[in-house]
Parts: structure tokens; sequence; C-alpha cells
């Protein structure tokens, strides 16, 4: 295993243990109190970045490097950039994704009227 995917691993396992960290004191009741849903959401969301740099490292890295930048940067300098640049494009995906979510609840359902008797 590379040094940089152990790196890379210790954003999701701190998210993890803060995750953790929470859940019990939250339990205790001790401290500030904290959801560690928001902990495990963004630590799953982490992995699942990790899983998918790992795999375009070991897979198509060197094919994808010479594509990108045209022989002008160093491999090995390449490589440390994947997984935030994963990181970064899931997020704004993700973000894309959340706001037409929310976007296609406003619109009304397909058969259902508006009530506009409420107001008389």
């Amino acid at each position: 295993m590379q040094a940089v995917y152990v790196i890379w691993a210790l954003l999701p396992l701190t998210l993890m243990f803060f995750g953790i960290r929470s859940y019990v004191r939250l339990r205790l009741k001790q401290g500030p109190r904290e959801d560690p849903k928001d902990y495990f959401f963004q630590a799953g969301f982490c992995w699942m970045a990790l899983f998918l740099s790992v795999g375009i490292d070991t897979l198509g890295f060197n094919a994808l490097v010479d594509l990108v930048t045209a022989g002008t940067l160093d491999a090995g300098f390449v490589r440390w950039l994947i997984y935030p640049a994963v990181l970064l494009l899931l997020a704004l995906g993700h973000a894309q994704y959340k706001q037409h979510r929310e976007h296609q609840e406003k619109i009304p359902k397909r058969g259902k009227r508006p009530n506009y008797a409420r107001g008389r």
C-alpha cells in the first residue's frame, strides 16, 4: 500500500472518530450535543471519494496524467492531487443534485390541484 493512500484515509477516519465521539457524548449527556449522523454521512462520502481515487490511481492513472498535463507536471505531484480533486468534484455534484431535488419538491405533483379556496 502506498503512503498516499494512508494519508488520504486520515480524513474519513477522523470524521468517523468525531462521529463516534459525538454519539458517546450524546448517550452520556456530556459536553456539547452534536448530531453524529452528519459526521457519519461525511465520513461515508469521503470513503466513497477515497475508493474512487484509489481506483483511478491504480487503473488509469498514467494515461490520465498524460492526457491532462501533457507531460508538464510530475506524475508524483499529480498523484497527491487525485483525492482532493475527486472530493471536490463529488461535492460539487452532490450540491447540484441536492439543489435540483429541492427544486423538484417545490413543483406541484401531477394530479394534485392547489386549494385556492383556503383564504375564503
